[in-house]
């Protein structure tokens, strides 16, 4: 979810010997100074610990975003009050548009805001903010569309799934199976020499993928294209979307 560059801005606040936050810390409370990753003996599990915490969240991200949905989407079903709400001058359409919002603002606050704080706490610890704003601000614009990228598309999949079922264990199992199961069957196939195209096929990270090669120069593992990336993520909205149609045009829901 973060790119590169903002993961080592981030952590090289916190661990640099000379001005980082964590000795700053440690000398409040009389311990002395570390050099972290100065010392080639230590550099490697500070390199380890950054990677598991940039990860976990992103997957965390993605256990909430099924949770929300499912709660979002199965009690109404359950409950037997879908008639009730399409007897009003509610339509379907704005029925299934209110439940995506309903399940992407939670996720946005997970996926924008944390970006948005440490932006700014980057610009604000500048020597020259005004300048920094002026020659980054287009990196504003990134955070925000990757943000957006990663709560619509596990939103939008979060509900198609979810509408399926009026059980809410049954929702997020069948969400997590779906995604992670998929992109562990990609990872094998490219481990035995699969096309490079099968990369699209791993769902839970095509919006990672894609929303970090907003960011020039982006590291990946992947050697799919961003165009590549914009059409998994097109196609996966779009089958989510029919999904969605098809449940929700029947006279009996």
């Amino acid at each position: 979810l973060l790119p590169n560059v903002i993961v080592a801005l981030l952590w090289l606040w916190i661990l640099d010997p000379a001005i980082g936050i964590a000795n700053v810390l440690l000398q409040t409370v009389s311990i002395p100074e570390q050099s972290f990753m100065g010392n080639p003996d230590e550099a490697i599990r500070w390199i380890a610990l950054i990677n598991v915490w940039r990860h976990a969240g992103y997957y965390a991200i993605l256990i909430f975003a099924g949770l929300v949905a499912s709660e979002v989407m199965c009690p109404d079903r359950r409950d037997g009050v879908l008639p009730l709400y399409f007897a009003t001058a509610v339509s379907r359409g704005e029925y299934v548009l209110a439940k995506f919002v309903a399940t992407a603002l939670p996720m946005l606050l997970v996926t924008l805001v944390p970006m948005l704080v440490l932006y700014v706490g980057i610009v604000v610890f500048e020597d020259a903010p005004v300048t920094y704003l002026q020659e980054n601000w287009l990196t504003l614009g990134r955070i925000v569309a990757s943000g957006a990228l990663v709560a619509g598309y596990f939103a939008l999949v979060g509900i198609a799934i979810s509408s399926l079922t009026s059980r809410r264990a049954y929702a997020v199992g069948a969400y997590l199976a779906l995604l992670v199961g998929a992109t562990a069957a990609a990872g094998t196939l490219g481990e035995i020499g699969a096309p490079r195209w099968v990369d699209t096929l791993r769902l839970s990270t095509i919006p990672a993928e894609l929303g970090a090669r907003l960011y020039p120069g982006a590291d990946s593992n992947s050697s799919v294209p961003i165009a590549g990336w914009a059409l998994a993520y097109g196609v996966v909205v779009i089958i989510a979307g029919a999904v969605l149609v098809q449940r929700f045009r029947r006279d009996d829901p």
